[in-house]
C-alpha cells in the first residue's frame, strides 16, 4: 500500500510526503491499523530504496525492485522541475492517474517551472565519464595508427634489440675471458712448482758440494795397485790355443818389445799368431 502512494504521489518535498502521509493514514483507518507518521513512512522507503541487489544468482524482493523504480521516478522528476523550497507541491506534478483523494487534500497554487541555462552546462556526470572514454579510445587508435609513432616505436624496438645483442656478445666475452684468466693461474700455479722444485734441487746440489769440500782429506795417501810393480815395466799375458797362460814383465828395452812378437817372417805370416794371444798392460 504505501508503494502504490508513493508512486501515485512521487513525493519530493515536504507537502508531498504529507499527502502520502494523508493517504496512507485514511487508508490505515479503513483497515483497522494504527497511524503512522511522516518521518516513519519516509524512513521505511529510503531503507527499501538503501537495501542493495543481490548478486550472482541470487533473487531480489519484488518490493525491493518496486522501490528502486519509484525512487528512479523521483529523481527523474526532480530533475526536470524547478525546486522553490521544500514545501513544493508534489501532489499536482507527480500524479500518473486520477485519485480518490484529491477532495480530501489542500490545493496549493500552481507554480510555473522557470528553465534555468545552468541546468544544460554541465551534463550528467555519466555522460561525461563515458565522453571521456570513447575521446580516449579514439586518440589511442590514431596514435597506434600514426606513421610517425609506428616509426619511433620500430626504431626503439631496434634499438633494444641491438642493446641486447651487444649485451650477450660482452656476457659471452666476459665468460671467455674468466676461462682464459683461471687456464692462465693454472699455468703460473705450476710454473711456480717448478721453480720451487728446481731450486730446491740447486740448494741440495749446493749443499752437497759445500759438504764434500769441508770434509777432512785421508790420513794417508792411496797407494796405487800397482806400486810393487816395477818401474818401467810392462806386464804382458798371453793365452795359448791349446790352454794355458803365461806372464812376463817387459822394459822398454827389451828388443822382443821393441819389435813385437806378432812381426811378419820372410814368408809374410805372422810368428805364433795361431798359437797364443799377447794382452799388455802399462804399468
Amino acid at each position: 500500500v504505501l508503494l502504490n502512494i508513493i508512486e501515485d504521489e512521487l513525493p519530493i518535498g515536504q507537502r508531498g510526503w504529507l499527502a502520502v502521509m494523508t493517504k496512507f493514514n485514511k487508508r490505515a483507518i479503513e483497515s483497522g491499523r494504527p497511524e503512522r507518521k511522516q518521518t516513519s513512512l519516509e524512513t521505511k522507503f529510503k531503507q527499501l530504496v538503501k537495501t542493495t541487489k543481490p548478486t550472482g544468482n541470487g533473487v531480489c524482493p519484488p518490493e525491493i525492485k518496486r522501490a528502486h523504480h519509484i525512487n528512479s521516478l523521483i529523481n527523474e522528476r526532480a530533475g526536470t522541475c524547478d525546486l522553490g523550497d521544500s514545501d513544493f507541491n508534489d501532489a499536482d506534478g507527480g500524479r500518473t492517474g486520477p485519485s480518490s483523494d484529491d477532495d480530501s487534500l489542500p490545493q496549493p497554487e500552481p507554480r510555473v517551472a522557470v528553465a534555468r541555462s545552468a541546468r544544460n552546462e554541465a551534463p550528467p556526470p555519466h555522460r561525461n565519464a563515458h565522453g571521456t572514454a570513447m575521446t580516449g579510445l579514439l586518440n589511442s587508435l590514431s596514435n597506434a595508427f600514426d606513421p610517425a609513432v609506428q616509426r619511433a616505436r620500430d626504431e626503439d624496438r631496434a634499438s633494444r634489440s641491438l642493446a641486447n645483442t651487444q649485451l650477450l656478445t660482452l656476457s659471452q666475452q666476459l665468460r671467455d675471458s674468466q676461462a682464459t684468466n683461471k687456464s692462465l693461474r693454472g699455468q703460473l700455479f705450476d710454473l711456480r712448482n717448478c721453480m720451487y722444485e728446481a731450486h730446491r734441487t740447486a740448494d741440495r746440489a749446493e749443499m752437497h758440494l759445500k759438504m764434500m769440500c769441508a770434509a777432512p782429506g785421508p790420513a794417508h795417501p792411496v797407494r796405487s795397485m800397482y806400486h810393487n810393480l816395477p818401474k818401467h815395466k810392462h806386464q804382458s799375458y798371453r793365452w795359448f790355443v791349446d790352454g794355458g797362460e803365461s806372464r812376463a814383465w817387459l822394459s822398454d828395452d827389451d828388443a822382443e818389445f821393441q819389435q813385437g812378437i806378432f812381426e811378419p817372417n820372410e814368408g809374410g805370416s805372422l810368428e805364433g799368431f795361431g798359437n797364443y794371444c799377447l794382452m799388455t798392460f802399462w804399468a
